[in-house]
């Protein structure tokens, strides 16, 4: 593949975009060239700010003709190095396709182009008591495309699901050019190959998404929330499988453990208890705030069984607000105190203790620390692999066996190496056991395409004759 254009190229790039949407000056380039994995620099040699879906058909079908490669990219909020241009080429810049098409308030969906940032769409449809429910933590900045290609999620996913569950329907763009709908804007679908949930979280790697159509529900009125102390993760581990145990349904169930507690802790101004080993905080959501009440009694009864050290509770916005503090601020304390690695590990939940303990101890082995925390009700964690003041050396190759050691270790008890980030460049670069099975999807992807013709040879015409009618 191509990694400079040549000057022709540019030149035929430019004709396919309006005066100026085309970038190709290396210092124009270098906002491009990084993400939120803040460590990693890739420079692609031109931009395009596309604006029209026809205009993503037109680079796609001339850069599949002249073996550029392309990276698409929304708000570059992504932690796995997904949208970076690590083979140079065009990055494909979609933040200006970015209008709300529709809003169906009587079919409560609404069809959005990948552009938008993800927090404007929610804000939009809560102004019209409509909601999309999954809630990335970097909703501010992060884009519809990003969310969709990364398979994003976030807290309310124990409940609610990531936002792979909420679509309907995609415009995509495959590499040859050729622009399709991938479903029916319909909440059932048995007509055929289930492309959408296919091309969902596949990176970018299969097509571009253009347009999606979301269902939508209606939010709920009354919330609350418990912030709950335990002296060990092992029983904050135990009430997490307690809670569901019992029959509950909460809304979000996060998790901290020590390490990360002291780092948002520091970063907040505030307060802890030294005997304090992780903290969960367990939300519940709904019209009823009698239930609700009731569903947070239940658990903090389970939490107290559990040993827990201290109970909170809150269910005004403002009071909830200041009890989520810690919980938010993790996040961005990490970034302003070190560079890091972030492992985005999903496994069983009820493995929650054994992982964090696993973490810990590599990192004692391999001299490193961490920082912990993230969607414990979904058996997702945030392992941030803090540099702090370790040199070059130690960082790029003395830790790495330790990091590949705790993939290898939740692959081998049935997780997987991400749940909401991606793979991307930087989690394939520790899992060759993660890089197998992805390879094994492919493979098999590849021969089905190619070797399918004697396998129920009938529907096969059906379901293809179906397949990319206009919407």
């Amino acid at each position: 593949m191509t990694r400079n254009l040549t000057p022709e190229q540019q030149n035929h790039l430019a004709t396919l975009l309006p005066q100026g949407s085309l970038i190709t000056e290396p210092a124009d380039c270098e906002a491009y060239a990084t993400d939120e994995t803040r460590e990693h620099h890739f420079l692609p040699d031109a931009v395009a700010r596309v604006h029209t879906v026809e205009q993503v058909s037109a680079i796609l079908a001339y850069c599949n003709e002249q073996g550029i490669p392309v990276v698409p990219r929304g708000g570059g909020s992504g932690v796995s190095g997904g949208a970076l241009a690590v083979n140079g080429g065009v990055i494909l810049c979609l933040n200006h396709m970015n209008r709300v098409l529709a809003i169906n308030h009587r079919d409560m969906t609404c069809t959005v182009e990948v552009g938008k940032i993800t927090g404007e769409l929610k804000a939009e449809l809560r102004e019209q008591n409509l909601w999309l429910p999954p809630d990335p933590g970097s909703a501010a900045w992060c884009r519809i495309g990003g969310n969709l290609a990364e398979a994003a999620a976030g807290p309310k996913s124990v409940k609610y699901g990531a936002f792979r569950n909420w679509v309907l329907n995609m415009e995509v763009v495959l590499p040859d050019g050729t622009v399709f709908w991938t479903g029916a804007d319909v909440r059932k679908f048995a007509s055929g190959y289930n492309l959408t949930q296919l091309i969902l979280g596949s990176q970018g790697t299969l097509a571009v998404i253009t347009k999606a159509v979301f269902r939508l529900i209606t939010p709920p009125t009354e919330e609350n929330l418990l912030r709950v102390a335990f002296p060990t993760v092992e029983a904050a581990g135990e009430t997490i499988c307690a809670l569901f145990q019992a029959g509950l349904t909460p809304s979000e169930v996060e998790f901290l453990e020590r390490d990360a507690v002291t780092i948002a802790a520091k970063a907040a101004g505030e307060p802890i208890d030294a005997a304090v080993g992780a903290y969960l905080w367990i939300g519940f959501d709904g019209n009823h705030a009698d239930q609700l009440l009731a569903e947070a009694e239940t658990a903090a009864h389970i939490a107290e069984a559990q040993g827990a050290s201290e109970t909170l509770f809150a269910d005004t916005p403002t009071a909830m607000e200041k009890l989520c503090r810690l919980r938010k601020r993790v996040g961005t304390a990490v970034i302003e105190q070190t560079p890091f690695r972030d492992l985005d590990l999903t496994f069983p939940r009820g493995r929650l203790a054994e992982i964090v303990n696993l973490v810990k101890a590599v990192g004692r082995e391999y001299g490193f620390e961490s920082a912990i925390f993230g969607h414990a009700g979904d058996g997702n964690l945030h392992v941030n692999v803090l540099r702090n003041g370790l040199d070059n050396q130690t960082w790029n190759q003395s830790i790495i066996p330790g990091i590949q050691k705790i993939y290898d270790h939740t692959i081998a008890i049935g997780g997987a190496p991400s749940g909401e980030h991606g793979l991307g460049m930087v989690t394939a670069r520790y899992q060759p056991e993660g890089a197998r099975k992805s390879d094994h999807h492919l493979a098999f992807l590849g021969n089905a395409l190619a070797n399918s013709g004697i396998l129920n040879p009938d529907k096969q015409k059906t379901f293809i004759a179906k397949m990319g009618r206009p919407k």
